[in-house]
């Protein structure tokens, strides 16, 4: 009985442990595509901190870019329109405020 209960937990954790590398895989690999495209679009963006920014969440908003590279509103506010004219983020409206979605990291864990 123990034996068949282990086996089955066992089994569970690497069905789980596979899923979560095949995702981990297909995140790294948009991280890199979205290097090369920011690269490619606009290199006066390449920075690592708003690339790994850009991964760290599924969105982000201005203030989070302020913070983080710090800079001002004004420049955050042009980081982002550049970053969705590239295609590599989308805006939506919330409210009064813009958040910033990453759908590629989105469609990778799920």
């Amino acid at each position: 009985m123990w034996h068949e209960w282990i086996l089955y937990i066992v089994k569970g954790v690497f069905k789980t442990s596979k899923e979560t590398l095949y995702r981990l895989k297909r995140i790294n690999e948009e991280y890199n595509n979205v290097v090369e495209k920011i690269k490619s679009k606009v290199p006066s963006l390449y920075s690592r901190d708003l690339k790994d920014l850009l991964f760290s969440e599924f969105y982000t908003k201005i203030s989070s870019v302020e913070t983080c590279l710090e800079v001002t509103r004004k420049t955050a506010t042009g980081y982002f329109r550049q970053l969705v004219e590239s295609d590599i983020l989308e805006v939506e409206v919330k409210g009064r405020n813009k958040i910033y979605i990453n759908r590629r990291i989105i469609k990778c864990v799920l």
